[in-house]
């Protein structure tokens, strides 16, 4: 290996990191999702107002949210793609809900902040595991092209 730095353990490169971070993400929605899912069945009081009590927008908001928060849980842990997919919309669909119909559904800052910063993050790990493969794979053409096997 002459010459070259020692390859970094598999925390301090943008794949590992990204995994810890999505596995947490995972983790959040998982409880989240429950939490929805005792409050629609009346075991805890999140809110105000109880379920049954809400309007039907609210109810179906409600019930698609604590479905799709369990399922992108699920697909995250998972690592999968459809995963990412579901968390993603979700959080787009619950982002206009707290900022588009703030009149309908309530404006919560701290909700939306929440979901603003996981993507950013997430979108900023993805760029950089991109730009970590694209490093190697020039690395990897390189020594080969050194060694005479190119």
């Amino acid at each position: 290996m002459g010459g070259q730095s020692p390859r970094p353990n598999w925390w301090t490169r943008a794949a590992g990191v990204q995994m810890v971070v999505i596995r947490l993400i995972a983790l959040v929605l998982l409880a989240v999702g429950l939490l929805e899912w005792a409050e629609l069945i009346g075991a805890v009081e999140l809110h105000k107002v109880a379920f049954f009590s809400l309007n039907l927008q609210a109810q179906a908001a409600e019930l698609f949210f604590a479905v799709a928060d369990l399922v992108a849980a699920v697909g995250l842990w998972l690592m999968a793609g459809w995963g990412t997919v579901v968390w993603l919309t979700a959080a787009a669909i619950r982002i206009c809900r707290h900022t588009v119909f703030a009149s309908t559904y309530g404006w919560s800052p701290i909700e939306t902040a929440l979901d603003v910063g996981a993507i950013v993050l997430f979108l900023l790990l993805m760029v950089l595991v991109r730009r970590e493969r694209r490093i190697d794979s020039v690395r990897q053409r390189e020594s080969r092209r050194s060694l005479g096997t190119d």
